[in-house]
């Protein structure tokens, strides 16, 4: 383009401002024809159901159930019979036109576009589900249906062998504070002398039996937050904690759906921490006193000493509460090193890569990344055996035995079913995958390494091998490393 052509086009942009929602708004007529052709089936046909909050939204999609049906258009509605209660202020100037006699009416592929767009978010928050669903069905889907629980609560409780499921919610949280004696941290701000929990913070824990109340069910905890907590945070922390991995792991009043009670918890984490301000603390007093940062991402058990320890379900005190697959609540260019060992199998793959974005952002020019997991190369290995190795055959022999003793006999097919749909496992990686990956988040010089060995002394001896019988880790496991 000619440099005077340039100059007229950028003083006629900087004279005019642009509407980019507008613009976005009428890009939706080209997606009519696709959201018509594909979404309206499912609308018709979907059973939906949701809170009492959503009425208006739900409003919205029976009218457009009931005008596929009939087969009439919105166009045809009148003005008062279409439902507006749940459209945002903001989006009414680019759904509302007015008609060649100056009467209002309603853009037809806007308003449905606008209900697709809100019913994504409400089934991705739970707030809408869909019966019989295994992904956005209601959560007391997954709950011992009440007369069941009322009538046999005593025998499922005494067959689960889980004392804590019956012990009341105050004395369980009397031992914590004297288990943590002097050593709890103080949080006078969110701290008060009465050590009962109110009862009105429960309302959706109807199906939870009495004295077995769990605070990650808390279903406003940011209002809740504003006021001062009836006991410690950190109480109500670790005793939640502690119900949701009992519950985990004997499928208490969960229908036998283990990581139900983790996906709840997911919304318990972040809320809590985030509104007492306990990330922004932990990340500040550890920046402040360390010369050298190295970022733990997913540690579990394995508290690593000088480095930041994070996880989805932290130790409270010991780790950062951090979801990796979400924006890291971390600085650019703030670690000198970063480490994940046993984690990226547990999310799926484009969430793999959303990861490894945020580490390299949070890392510094030269930092280094090393990340452990298992290996798609290991599960061949296992199945083909072709050298007949010994190893190989104990592994076999002691996986049956440790995760699938309903197996006939010690076998790979067994072993390699339980490995990759157990322990929340979603994507295993060969090694060449995994190298790509890495490689396309923008790390250089990416390459395998032994496990526990590192040309970087402050990656080594990282991985932590004695959590399975010896050399075990070792075989199952592969090791990259990759530089900023």
């Amino acid at each position: 383009m000619e440099r005077d052509k340039i100059k007229r086009a950028a003083d006629f942009i900087g004279a005019h401002s642009i509407d980019v929602t507008a613009l976005e708004w009428e890009f939706v007529a080209n997606l009519a024809p696709m959201f018509k052709t594909h979404l309206r089936p499912l609308l018709r046909h979907l059973p939906l159901a949701g809170q009492r909050q959503d009425a208006d939204l739900l409003e919205a999609i029976d009218f457009l159930k009931a005008c596929f049906e009939e087969g009439r258009s919105l166009v045809r509605c009148r003005f008062e019979q279409i439902p507006k209660a749940f459209i945002p202020q903001s989006a009414k100037p680019y759904l509302y036109e007015k008609d060649a006699d100056g009467h209002r009416r309603i853009h037809p592929d806007r308003y449905e576009f606008l209900v697709y767009r809100m019913l994504r978010n409400r089934l991705e928050a739970g707030d809408i589900y869909v019966s019989d669903s295994l992904r956005f069905r209601s959560f007391d889907e997954d709950l011992i249906p009440r007369p069941q629980w009322q009538q046999h609560k005593e025998r499922i409780l005494r067959d689960a062998d889980v004392p804590a499921l019956a012990q009341p919610m105050a004395q369980m949280l009397q031992e914590l504070e004297t288990e943590q004696g002097p050593y709890r941290p103080t949080l006078s701000k969110h701290s008060c002398k009465v050590a009962t929990l109110p009862s009105e913070i429960f309302s959706s824990c109807a199906s939870v039996p009495n004295g077995v109340r769990p605070p990650f069910m808390l279903s406003n905890l940011k209002a809740v937050g504003k006021r001062a907590f009836p006991i410690a945070a950190h109480q109500i922390i670790q005793s939640a904690r502690q119900i949701i991995l009992i519950a985990e792991d004997k499928y208490i009043h969960f229908g036998g759906r283990q990581g139900v009670a983790r996906r709840c918890a997911d919304q318990f984490w972040s809320s809590i921490l985030n509104t007492l301000g306990l990330n922004r603390r932990m990340i500040k007093r550890y920046l402040e006193d360390t010369d050298l940062p190295k970022l733990h991402i997913g540690c579990g058990e394995q508290i690593l000493p000088g480095w930041l320890n994070t996880d989805l379900y932290p130790d409270f005190g010991k780790a950062l509460f951090l979801d990796v697959t979400k924006k890291f609540p971390l600085g650019n260019a703030t670690f000198r090193y970063a480490f994940s060992s046993h984690l990226i199998e547990h999310i799926p793959y484009p969430a793999a890569a959303s990861m490894l974005a945020e580490i390299y952002r949070v890392l510094t020019p030269g930092g280094r990344l090393r990340i452990v997991t298992p290996s798609w190369e290991f599960l061949q290995s296992l199945l083909n055996n072709e050298a007949n190795d010994a190893r190989v055959r104990d592994y076999i022999e002691w996986a049956t035995k440790q995760f699938a003793p309903w197996a006939p006999q010690p076998g790979a097919v067994f072993v390699v079913n339980n490995f990759v749909r157990n322990w929340g496992h979603t994507f295993i990686y060969d090694k060449q995958t995994l190298q790509n990956l890495v490689m396309c988040t923008g790390f250089k010089a990416v390459r395998e390494c032994k496990l526990n060995e590192s040309e970087i002394p402050e990656l080594r001896n990282l991985e932590n091998e004695v959590r399975l019988p010896p050399g075990f880790l070792r075989l199952e496991s592969m090791s990259f490393e990759g530089l900023k």
